[in-house]
């Protein structure tokens, strides 16, 4: 059945029958499946390459998977590797009538022991696709979304009636293909993380539901199909029952999830790099590079010297230059300095400021909250002390600071508009969890779109992400907002901000209390340079 053969260093187990049509050049690099005219590159991180191959017999979709680092070689010496894992999973997948891709062949290199690369190869199933991405053009019908919410439920189903924990069930992970009459066909791909369990436990069935209905954006009429299609010939009390427990399961899914793609920031992955040396801590988009962030920084340093108009800001511990880059647009440069021996050992266990600032501002871009996009930032260091850091953004064109826009904009008819908006934003982040200490007027970027505005928030290196904000957090942004702002925001407008803020999470019957606050905190602020006086 199977055929058992080395080839260019790799141990290869082969379906019997398919060893005359495998290649003994598949690509074993980038740089040779981009210079191969058979193969197509469809993916390429730090986890794996993956590319489809044509030969003159079959399509073939081939992973390449890598080593990351030396954990994955000592895992990989007491378990098997991802390839070998769903080689034996689309085996059995394939045995119980699940719809995959079938498993051609799969290859290890192993030295001592020990793992070096690992492939596995599939057939094609060209032309589907992965189920999100069909989803986001496909314009479907009302009954062709039914048609679909059911086929998904029956394959779930089927998957579970197996005793599949599957582990992974995301709309990436499901194709389709519905180019022919009659109903969708659904494969699913990347088993590695399948397990086969003597029995499915229902916390099992919920993750893997909670994880699929997590990925899916449809109406509430596509969800209710979906799991009436699965739980076909249950109660209702079954379908309640299941139904709380996913939406509780999914809570909980999407804060991971975003907890883990706010660090994504600063980890090597497919958008990311980092470099730590002796001299220098650097994290930064790919597609920036390096090289970009160290004529950047180079510039910004210039500028300090010679103290030209591309100055924004200069202080005793930062500075703010704008520099057009090739390619890049406008790139703002903020440089941060530790000033002195003592400072740099007070902070050696903390975080600089650009990179705060860096983290967060993923934080934000992840719940939808607008930032400049962040670039890239780098530390200065001698070893453990840190000398300066730079954070690199992009420049936002025509972007105002709040109190700015205010006094040279003319709102006229428009002002009630603005000031729900920006009440908006501001309930917005505050439901997200997320509490900037710093949040006057200077730190909200305002820029004007199509029916609307879009706000931007910056100088993150003070913001925290948090499961709710106490009732001192709400009032001291408030406070914030309210004590930036010049006078031509009158009392009423003040108190419409507040009503526009508070009456969608029934803040309202506590106003006094908060009218309280926000005026004590405002009467300590100096509030001249906006020409307003809290008496």
């Amino acid at each position: 059945m199977f055929t058992h053969l080395h080839r260019s260093g790799m141990h290869w187990t082969i379906k019997s029958g398919f060893e005359k049509v495998l290649p003994a050049d598949l690509p074993a690099t980038v740089e040779a499946c981009r210079g191969d005219s058979r193969a197509t590159l469809i993916r390429d991180n730090n986890v794996r390459m993956s590319f489809l191959y044509r030969t003159d017999d079959a399509g073939l979709f081939i992973k390449r998977y890598k080593c990351r680092s030396m954990w994955d070689t000592v895992k990989y010496f007491f378990f098997p590797s991802k390839a070998i894992a769903e080689w034996h999973n689309l085996r059995h997948f394939e045995e119980k009538g699940i719809p995959t891709s079938a498993p051609l062949a799969v290859a290890e290199k192993r030295t001592l022991r020990l793992l070096r690369e690992s492939c596995l190869v599939t057939a094609s199933l060209a032309p589907a696709e992965a189920l999100n991405d069909y989803l986001l053009k496909a314009k479907l019908t009302p009954g062709q979304r039914q048609q679909l919410a059911c086929s998904l439920a029956r394959l779930v189903k089927k998957l579970h009636d197996a005793n599949v924990f599957f582990r992974d069930l995301h709309a990436g992970n499901i194709l389709i293909d519905w180019s022919r009459s009659g109903e969708p066909a659904l494969f699913l791909i990347d088993l590695h993380k399948a397990w086969f369990v003597p029995r499915l436990h229902d916390w099992m069935r919920v993750r893997d539901l909670g994880q699929l209905c997590n990925s899916l954006v449809g109406s509430r009429t596509d969800g209710i199909r979906f799991l009436k299609t699965y739980l076909a010939g249950q109660t209702d009390a079954a379908y309640r029952s299941l139904q709380h427990k996913i939406n509780t399961k999914q809570i909980k899914l999407e804060a991971v999830r975003i907890k883990s793609r706010s660090k994504r920031c600063i980890r090597h992955s497919t958008i990311f790099e980092k470099k730590r040396t002796w001299s220098q801590v650097y994290f930064g988009r790919k597609d920036f590079g390096r090289k970009t962030t160290g004529a950047a920084i180079g510039l910004h340093c210039a500028e300090l010297a010679s103290e030209t108009a591309h100055m924004l800001k200069r202080a005793s511990k930062s500075a703010v230059t704008l520099h057009a880059l090739d390619g890049h647009g406008q790139v703002c440069v903020k440089g941060y300095r530790d000033v002195g021996l003592w400072y740099s050992l007070k902070n050696i266990f903390k975080k600089s400021r650009a990179l705060k600032s860096w983290i967060a501002a993923h934080g934000l871009l992840v719940r939808g909250i607008d930032t400049p996009l962040p670039l890239a930032v780098l530390e200065r260091t001698c070893g453990p002390l840190r000398r300066e850091a730079f954070l690199l953004t992009q420049m936002l064109p025509e972007a105002r600071e709040l109190n700015d826009y205010i006094l040279t904009t003319d709102l006229g008819k428009r002002k009630a508009d603005f000031i729900c908006a920006l009440a908006a934003m501001l309930r917005n982040m505050h439901g997200l969890g997320i509490y900037h200490a710093d949040l006057k007027s200077n730190n909200i970027l305002v820029q004007e779109s199509e029916g609307g505005w879009r706000f931007s928030v910056i100088d993150l290196d003070r913001t925290y992400f948090t499961d709710g904000l106490s009732f001192a957090q709400r009032a001291n942004n408030l406070a914030q907002i309210n004590a930036s702002v010049s006078s031509r925001m009158t009392i009423r407008d003040r108190l419409n901000f507040f009503h526009f803020y508070a009456k969608e999470i029934s803040l309202l019957p506590e106003r006094r209390k908060y009218y309280r606050k926000i005026l004590a905190i405002s009467r300590r602020k100096n509030t001249s340079p906006y020409g307003v006086i809290f008496t």
